[in-house]
């Protein structure tokens, strides 16, 4: 599409930006900087404006998404002009006022409270009922419903059912969070190509919650307020990573309560999404270290080095530094794959008997490995004349002993864990 608004400056570092450039970010990224713009504003925060009249901007778009920038004023000084006769503030204030009045909202409100106070865990309930700020500026706001959950969580239920009205979304969850109050909105239908749900859900880990008519039967059933879920779910699909919709019936006893954002939430995408990320990057290493000497020395070194930096992002640490590591990991992964890698040994009992040897402070992860992996009895049965026997002795005595030359390394083992997922239980257990 054809922007009326193409160039941007960023006030923070005097740099001139391209809209195109943002607007073609993966939505997530998009909807961040749109929310940010939002909150910057509400701040008197000048952040990104259009470098013709300097006039701030927000991100606008349509439900075939569709990304532009708009001035959140229309001075007459800029040649582009974006805006009607009403702002959109303005335009958002008048559709959420409006709305609020509607049957349907009143319903949804009226249920949410009827639900609340025939269930012992909320008190306080009630509905409209103004909350001011313990603060300087004396703000106030009157949530749909509001309630204690359990006795010590400050809960107001906010119910949307509205187009677009990100200053209002942004405006309350910031009050709630300075009053420490959770807020979790609530939709009567759910889509998720529309703005709305996006500015919510994208700031809430990509989770929306809706009461709809299979959710009002239920919660009939069992006594408890019940929503329907929808969350998105990360999975791996040709290497790279993919998402879905996916929905639950959920209750309170399901959801987390962020102490941070003052959000609620039933499933946790950041935490799965780091999961799968560590998880490709297993993969990756893996297949790195299996082939590593297919390549020259040169590019061996870049590429350990590049997986040094990506392990360290994920707060994972390894060393830059090839020895000691490169033996344990090559006998760890020679004990998995039941192949000798990275040795010349003949045999598993040779390669036990040279890591307990000159490898003492990896012994008890390499026996971890011989044991999780299943070639204990292998390296027993070939332990004719009971050499590894003998250093498995002395390592145990060693330890007992306090003997420095037994004392395990740990630095190592989230890596190994996270390599050797097999390994994590034992890795837990106090050296």
């Amino acid at each position: 599409m054809q922007r009326k608004i193409q160039k941007l400056l960023n006030l923070e570092d005097g740099n001139e930006i391209s809209a195109n450039d943002i607007l073609t970010q993966p939505e997530p990224k998009i909807f961040e900087l749109r929310r940010k713009l939002t909150e910057c504003y509400k701040n008197n925060e000048d952040y990104i404006v259009c470098n013709l009249c300097y006039q701030p901007v927000y991100i606008a778009g349509t439900i075939n998404g569709e990304f532009f920038f708009k001035h959140r004023h229309e001075r007459g000084d800029c040649p582009i002009k974006t805006k009607g006769k009403y702002s959109q503030e303005e335009i958002n204030r008048m559709k959420y006022n409006g709305v609020k009045e509607s049957r349907n909202h009143k319903e949804l409100k009226d249920y949410i409270y009827n639900c609340l106070i025939s269930d012992s865990r909320f008190s306080s309930v009630g509905k409209e009922e103004t909350i001011k700020s313990a603060g300087i500026q004396k703000e106030w706001k009157r949530p749909d419903v509001s309630s204690i959950y359990c006795g010590d969580k400050k809960l107001v239920f906010e119910i949307q059912l509205s187009t677009t009205y990100l200053n209002v979304i942004v405006e309350r969850e910031s009050f709630y969070r300075n009053e420490s109050i959770f807020i979790l909105w609530v939709f009567n239908q759910f889509n998720f190509r529309r703005f709305t749900e996006k500015d919510i859900y994208y700031a809430n880990k990509c989770n929306a919650f809706v009461i709809d008519k299979e959710t009002k039967a239920k919660s009939k059933q069992q006594g408890e307020l019940i929503f329907r879920c929808y969350y998105k779910f990360p999975y791996i699909s040709d290497g790279e990573i993919q998402y879905k919709w996916n929905q639950r019936l959920v209750t309170f006893d399901d959801l987390c309560f962020d102490s941070e954002t003052f959000k609620v939430y039933y499933f946790d995408l950041e935490q799965e999404e780091e999961k799968i990320r560590q998880e490709l990057l297993v993969k990756d290493f893996e297949q790195f270290w299996l082939t590593r000497t297919d390549c020259d020395w040169e590019k061996r070194l870049l590429l350990y080095s590049e997986f040094c930096n990506k392990f360290s992002n994920h707060e994972i640490y390894i060393d830059g530094f090839y020895e000691p590591l490169e033996r344990i990991l090559d006998a760890l992964y020679s004990v998995k794959f039941g192949k000798r890698i990275g040795y010349k040994f003949q045999n598993f009992i040779s390669l036990a008997n040279n890591i307990l040897e000159y490898r003492k402070e990896f012994t008890k992860v390499f026996l971890w490995g011989l044991a999780v992996y299943e070639r204990k009895e292998e390296v027993l049965n070939s332990d004719k004349k009971g050499k590894f026997r003998q250093k498995v002795d002395r390592y145990k005595d060693g330890i007992k002993n306090s003997d420095p030359a037994y004392k395990q390394e740990k630095k190592y083992d989230v890596l190994f864990s996270i390599l050797f997922p097999e390994l994590s239980e034992h890795l837990k257990k106090v050296n």
